[in-house]
């Protein structure tokens, strides 16, 4: 998967690395769909039927994840709408969400934010329209994942990875290995920027830092931290790149991407293995441009979202990212899949930490500036 990354320019960084219980007529029970089947019957007549245009969503992933949308939620939406489901991939950052956001000519009637951090900043600006739970069955969501003004969607990780090969054997424990340069030689592979890959939090785990105080960042002792391996560390900034590197031995460890793991492993058989210890945990989100034309169908879109629970494990079982519907658990998808979901499963008691989107929403741009400075130097 390519998530969204973060460019700096001269005045700001801007940042974007994003069962349903199938409601029917307010009964939260409604029928199960034969595996593979599509049944409109399943869905609220009052949510689906009406809508004109065309949803069209401003896609912050791209490649693969994109690919995943269309081939079974938004496929399954345009079954049941007869409307086209039409994704714009632009740099993979917010930038011309935000400009055409403020200038008041907004095209897009969805949107998905790569982290948390730019979904709150936006919100925070006035830049999205309320979820309207009228259409938008929140309910069916732990509550956690639904904000005022959108919800949180395609859960993921950035965990540690190694080459087996490169590594002769040894097996890392977690990710303060690659503060091991002893036992486990060879270059490290980190995301170039702070959101959604977990650079600057494992230091601090590295470095002593309880999970649950990571946050607010020390930012000073993380670089510190990762200034005992600078000549050790080649920066990466899309998944493919680092996957790429960690293959042909360039890197023997890094933290990437759990989807991309994913693919690596089990679909191309690249010799990959990986660790949940010490990993972060972070999450796209989807919301409604303020002043969306045909806004309701960018609201029927997440309610397809929540409520399509075959394509909604079609989508995971091709990239592994999960949406935190109550009824739908790990175990509905393919095992494949299952050891890289986020899950209670994997995630209790790995010492992984959950990324605070609200921090970064109000500090990214200092943290930003920050690494960047790390890396300059």
């Amino acid at each position: 998967m390519s998530r969204a990354k973060i460019r700096r320019t001269a005045s700001a960084v801007t940042v974007a690395i994003f069962g349903a219980a199938a409601i029917a007529c307010g009964n939260s029970q409604a029928p199960e769909r034969a595996a593979g089947a599509f049944d409109p019957a399943v869905f609220p007549e009052s949510t689906f039927q009406g809508l004109s245009g065309s949803l069209t969503w401003y896609d912050s992933s791209g490649g693969l994840t994109t690919d995943a949308k269309n081939e079974t939620v938004w496929k399954d939406f345009t079954a049941l709408t007869g409307l086209p489901a039409q994704a714009e991939f632009t740099d993979g950052t917010s930038t011309k969400f935000r400009a055409a956001a403020e200038a008041g000519n907004v095209p897009w009637n969805l949107i998905e934010f790569g982290t948390g951090g730019e979904y709150f900043q936006a919100a925070n600006a006035g830049l999205l329209e309320p979820i309207d739970t009228s259409i938008v069955p929140v309910e069916d969501m732990d509550g956690a994942s639904v904000d005022q003004f959108g919800i949180r969607v395609e859960d993921n990780a950035s965990v540690l990875v190694w080459n087996t090969k490169a590594l002769g054997g040894k097996k890392p424990t977690s990710s303060a290995d690659l503060f091991n340069t002893k036992d486990f030689p060879g270059k490290r592979c980190l995301y170039k920027y702070p959101v959604s890959g977990g650079t600057l939090e494992v230091a601090l785990l590295a470095d002593g830092v309880a999970p649950q105080d990571v946050y607010p960042l020390d930012v000073d002792r993380a670089l510190a931290k990762l200034g005992t391996i600078k000549d050790d560390i080649v920066w990466w900034e899309s998944g493919s790149t680092v996957l790429q590197l960690l293959n042909n031995g360039e890197c023997a460890m890094g933290m990437v991407w759990t989807g991309r793991i994913y693919d690596a492993i089990v679909k191309q058989k690249l010799p990959l293995e990986f660790t949940w210890n010490g990993g972060l945990t972070t999450a796209a989100y989807f919301a409604v441009p303020k002043g969306a034309p045909s806004a309701k169908v960018g609201q029927a879109a997440m309610a397809m979202w929540l409520l399509d629970r075959e394509g909604q494990i079609g989508f995971v079982n091709r990239t592994t990212y999960t949406t935190a519907i109550k009824d739908l658990s790990a175990s509905a998808y393919d095992p494949q899949v299952q050891p890289y979901v986020v899950s209670k499963q994997n995630t209790d008691g790995a010492g992984t930490v959950s990324e605070d989107a609200k921090y970064y929403a109000e500090n990214l741009d200092p943290v930003s500036n920050a690494l960047a400075a790390f890396q300059s130097r």
